[in-house]
């Protein structure tokens, strides 16, 4: 859906049209005088750093399993346990069960019934036990999974990749069915008395977004199942991820990839923390991690495989290690002091298994898993959202210890959460920084429109000669509930990533996020891809970011102009956000500009977040040659927004400018605009 803009007593309406571009010769009716951007071309500044954009992945509502690791069998080694907290997801998560085993639940068909129990004795694997006995009484007693969130969806035509573990004395009938239990295909297997792994690729005759796995007893009798999967045979690049989310990912052109967490990484106890060592290996072997964001995972996305796809997308890895404590925002618990050397062994443990030598135990590790080449690794991450003494002093012994053995590594630490909120926290915490040696200083940072469009000059005054900055995760929370991930959010932090980018001599990477959510998942609220079980889009900051990352100049180019503020009305930033508690009306700086070199290519971004066109001159202190303009623009109504079902509402769309030559261009930026232009600065 397209907007062009006209103006009645300089009131500005949207009209529906054809073409969002054809909006120039209308904007020259309005009467508002242009804004003078000054463009020194001449007197490039820094070096704008190849590491800048980056993308940040935690398992949170779901965008791990059921999303970006496409599963369709939750608790498939029925390893799973009711939540261990009261936190109010317990019944959700787990799904409909008379069993007390998540996503399990019994089916008995025609006369069938018996005994469904968990078991442990003889196991297939020592370190995950736990398997599904089945006690027949008479045929067609079985079992049933709806899959993630109870929404297993399948495609007819599709083929899936379907495998179990099982042993028995019984065969056992496995099918995928509709929510109306029409059978979409079914498999035949034949256990005998010793474990043993069955395999088949099906194809479902006929779509269902509610099917199910159902195993089902032949006959009288028992048999034992265990780690069941039911997956798409066609994944990206053939390594386990479901094809559109990872594509988008790797559209975005990341320079880095931080992982895995996040609060997930601490978790809220000791058995709930991150361990790497527990996720990788056969897939049979790997033990589920309670997530602190309320589910159990199938861990089929473990550490190893984290790499594997920085590798397929290009993106240099980033992993983060747990620092000395547990979540702070929780019941957190130290580790304490003299036990610290194990965590540092652990982390070392992580170095070789990443890049260390076939003929080490890690890196042997590394290669029966597929990998014998090293994977690259520059920088890693130690604590997350981390603030205070105790975790400082933890944070140095850790850093040392990894530092001894790996000098080459750049090691970032956590500044407090609060840098923004309550910036006397983020002082305290810039303060232990600059007491020891740190490579990265990682600042989070969630806020509103208002503030973003208001603090593009945040990182103005940062020390230039001191720790440089990550900023490993932020985003857009306070804003009026049904304009989350809309285009005005999208507008206010391009203009916030203007500033980045003109300061990224301090401010060295940067990652979004969440990046994606799972819809109808628990804490489903704003991210870059908006997941359904079979569709995905990216939201208007999805291409916000996507038009810096493909545009990402070499060095910064200074430009100035005088400060244009608009109105922001009542009720678009969220009530209760601590920088507009009542939501009040506000002014906001709503034009925006950045400029920088690329190659031959002069770069300029400008935002217009009012809902008045604006006038821009851009003023060359030299002379640009005739020739033609790339431009790409993004506009809109401020509220309007993608979803998997209309996922091109709200994108960029490319065409030409001519210009003549000179040293001075007139433009009309359109109401709520991003536009990024490449403009040829010497003849060719």
């Amino acid at each position: 859906m397209f907007y062009t803009f006209y103006t009645d007593n300089k009131k500005v309406k949207f009209v529906k049209i054809n073409k969002c571009l054809l909006i120039t010769a209308v904007m020259m009716v309005l009467a508002a005088s242009a804004v003078n951007v000054d463009v020194a071309v001449s007197k490039p500044g820094h070096e704008v750093p190849a590491s800048l954009w980056g993308i940040f992945l935690e398992d949170i509502a779901f965008s791990v399993d059921g999303c970006l690791y496409p599963e369709l069998v939750w608790n498939r080694g029925f390893e799973f346990r009711p939540a261990p907290s009261d936190d109010g997801f317990e019944k959700r998560l787990k799904g409909p069960t008379d069993l007390g085993i998540p996503g399990w639940t019994a089916d008995c068909r025609r006369t069938g019934m018996g005994r469904f129990t968990l078991q442990y004795a003889k196991p297939l694997r020592a370190d995950t036990p736990a398997y599904l006995r089945i006690e027949a009484f008479a045929p067609f007693a079985g079992v049933r999974n709806t899959g993630p969130l109870g929404e297993m969806d399948v495609k007819g035509g599709v083929p899936l990749n379907l495998s179990l573990y099982a042993r028995g004395d019984v065969p056992l009938i496995v099918r995928v069915e509709s929510a109306e239990n029409k059978i979409l295909c079914e498999k035949h297997f034949h256990p005998k008395a010793t474990w043993k792994k069955f395999a088949a690729t099906v194809t479902p005759k006929a779509s269902a977004k509610k099917a199910h796995l159902l195993i089902l007893a032949a006959k009288a009798g028992t048999a034992e199942i265990d780690y069941v999967s039911l997956m798409p045979a066609k994944t990206f690049k053939g390594h386990g991820l479901r094809e559109d989310i990872a594509q988008l990912i790797a559209d975005l052109k990341p320079a880095n990839f931080r992982f895995p967490g996040g609060c997930m990484l601490e978790s809220c106890d000791y058995a709930g923390w991150f361990d790497w060592k527990r996720t990788v290996g056969e897939p049979e072997t790997r033990q589920p991690l309670w997530n602190i964001w309320g589910n159990y995972p199938n861990v089929g996305l473990g550490f190893y495989e984290y790499f594997v796809f920085c590798e397929d997308i290009g993106a240099e890895p980033l992993p983060v290690f747990i620092g000395g404590r547990t979540c702070q925002f929780r019941n957190s618990k130290l580790f304490p002091k003299e036990n610290l050397g194990w965590l540092v062994t652990n982390m070392l443990d992580a170095v070789e298994f990443i890049r260390g030598p076939t003929n080490t135990t890690w890196g042997a590790l590394r290669a029966k898993m597929g990998h014998p080449a090293p994977f690259p690794l520059k920088t890693i991450g130690i604590g997350n959202e981390n603030w205070g003494k105790e975790y400082y002093s933890r944070f140095y012994p850790l850093a040392a210890g990894v530092k001894a053995v790996h000098p080459d590594l750049k090691v970032i630490a956590a500044i407090d959460p609060h840098v923004i909120r309550d910036p006397p926290r983020g002082k305290e915490s810039w303060a232990e920084i600059r007491k020891g040696e740190v490579d990265f200083a990682d600042e989070h940072m969630y806020a509103s429109p208002s503030y973003w469009l208001n603090h593009t000059d945040r990182y103005d005054s940062y020390p230039r000669d001191h720790v440089p900055v990550y900023i490993g995760e932020w985003g857009t929370r306070d804003i009026r509930p049904d304009w989350i991930d809309g285009l005005y959010v999208s507008l206010a932090e391009a203009a916030f990533r203007i500033g980045i980018e003109k300061n990224s001599d301090v401010v060295k990477m940067v990652a979004y996020a969440p990046l994606a959510r799972r819809r109808g998942a628990p804490r489903d609220g704003f991210s870059l891809l908006d997941v359904t079980t079979d569709a995905v889009c990216g939201n208007p900051t999805y291409y916000a970011e996507k038009m810096f990352t493909h545009n990402r100049p070499d060095r910064v180019v200074p430009v100035s102009y005088p400060k244009v503020t608009t109105r922001q009305p009542a009720g678009w930033d969220r009530e209760k956000s601590p920088f507009n508690p009542k939501a009040e009306a506000i002014d906001v700086t709503s034009f925006h500009a950045g400029a920088g070199l690329a190659g031959d290519e002069l770069v300029v971004k400008l935002v217009n977040a009012a809902p008045e066109a604006c006038p821009v001159t851009l003023s060359f202190d030299v002379p640009i040659p005739a020739g033609k303009v790339a431009r790409e623009m993004m506009c809109g109504e401020p509220g309007a927004k993608n979803t998997p079902e209309e996922p091109k509402r709200v994108v960029p769309r490319k065409n030409e400018l001519l210009f003549i030559g000179g040293k001075t261009m007139e433009l009309h930026l359109p109401p709520f605009s991003f536009s990024v232009l490449r403009i040829c600065k010497e003849m060719k």
